[in-house]
């Protein structure tokens, strides 16, 4: 059961916008956080801004829009293997079809 939910996990994180952007996501927003709980200059001081660029709530929503975004990626990329899949079992469903055919229709040898 974990095994399963950690690769769905990595599916999710596949592709390289999401791991880019999530993680370039959560480092920014975790120093604008916490640095001024350690004494750092805080991001906004950084780009010259007064107090924090972005509040705790919409740091964390644009995460979630990542995850969104993951999510209908892995979709797409679930129901294009689905596809595949059924295209594929179509083609040897065929192929069969086709060998039973061919075995019924050739003249018997006398």
């Amino acid at each position: 059961m974990i095994t399963g939910r950690l690769e769905s996990a990595r599916n999710l994180l596949k592709p390289k916008l999401v791991r880019w952007s999530g993680g370039a996501l959560l480092l920014i927003g975790t120093w604008d956080v916490l640095s001024s709980q350690f004494g750092l200059l805080t991001l906004g001081e950084v780009l010259g801004l007064s107090g924090r660029v972005l509040p705790l709530w919409a740091w964390f929503d644009l995460i979630l829009l990542v995850l969104i975004y993951a999510l209908f990626e892995y979709q797409r990329q679930s129901s294009q293997t689905s596809e595949v899949l059924e295209t594929s079992e179509q083609m040897v469903a065929a192929i069969m079809s086709a060998v039973t055919n061919a075995n019924h229709t050739q003249p018997q040898a006398t």
